[in-house]
């Protein structure tokens, strides 16, 4: 839970500073820029504690490395600090995906006990969730700025919000349900 605390920690001081940057400056960009890549790092190790196949090749440790490769190449020559960074978004949400449904074929091949009782099982379904419907909005976002519905581009912003306050609010209520009735896997 360590990985996933500090996630949570980095996540929480990281929209600080964006949105005071967002009131003082009117562009928040580069806080995106070097959270995504940390963030991609943080649960990368995740995976890599609660994975065997994962601590023995150090999986965590090299989406983390690749993750801080594309995220420089990708400021480098395509979306400059203070751009959406979308390329990186798109890398981060398949790596999470990827690792999600990674790890529900570990637990169902590793696993005696029923999935509502296993963290990992929790905590990729909060991502799964969370990176599917964030792709789900992008395009949606994408959709209303061609058809120049600005109405709906509030809404649909809202949804955004509301889907990153359910996903830190998914993974803090793992903080409180005691150890005996959700334990990690450990292989």
């Amino acid at each position: 839970m360590g990985f996933l605390t500090a996630f949570l920690i980095i996540s929480f001081i990281s929209e600080l500073i964006a949105m005071f940057l967002s009131l003082m400056h009117g562009n928040n960009m580069i806080v995106y820029h070097v959270y995504a890549p940390v963030s991609l790092w943080l649960v990368g190790l995740y995976y890599q504690e609660s994975i065997t196949s994962f601590r023995k090749y150090k999986i965590g440790h090299l989406i983390g490395m690749m993750g801080l490769l594309v995220a420089i190449l990708n400021v480098r020559f395509f979306q400059n600090l203070s751009a959406f960074n979308s390329n990186f978004i798109l890398f981060f949400g398949l790596c999470i995906i990827g690792m999600c449904l990674y790890s529900f074929i570990y637990i169902i091949n590793n696993e005696e006990r029923k999935l509502t009782e296993i963290r990992l099982f929790w905590v990729s379904l909060i991502f799964l969730i969370f990176w599917c419907s964030t792709y789900l909005i992008f395009a949606l976002v994408d959709i209303l700025v061609l058809t120049a519905e600005p109405k709906g581009l509030t809404v649909v912003y809202t949804l955004l919000w509301l889907v990153n306050l359910l996903q830190y609010a998914g993974l803090g209520v793992l903080f409180f349900i005691p150890e005996p009735k959700i334990k990690l896997l450990h292989g």
